[in-house]
């Protein structure tokens, strides 16, 4: 039997501002859903903070993209 992965060490350290965001109670979306264009996006309780394409040829790319999303709000607005 293989060692369990830490899923959470794993994800932060493939997209540290998702999981900086996500720890300090962001949201985010992925998927497809009626009225909305983009595939993924981040909302905090002041609403929405990016929003990216409207596809991706993989999650990866999509998890990317909203990772540098995040990144330039974070940077634009001085937060982390």
């Amino acid at each position: 039997m293989s060692n369990p992965i830490d899923v959470r060490a794993s994800f932060a350290q493939l997209y540290p501002n998702i999981a900086k965001f996500l720890a300090a109670d962001g949201k985010i979306r992925m998927g497809y859903m009626y009225m909305l264009e983009a595939f993924v996006g981040a909302y905090d309780e002041g609403g929405t903070i990016y929003e990216g394409k409207s596809s991706y040829p993989s999650l990866d790319i999509a998890l990317e993209d909203l990772d540098r999303g995040i990144k330039a709000y974070n940077d634009q607005w001085g937060i982390f």
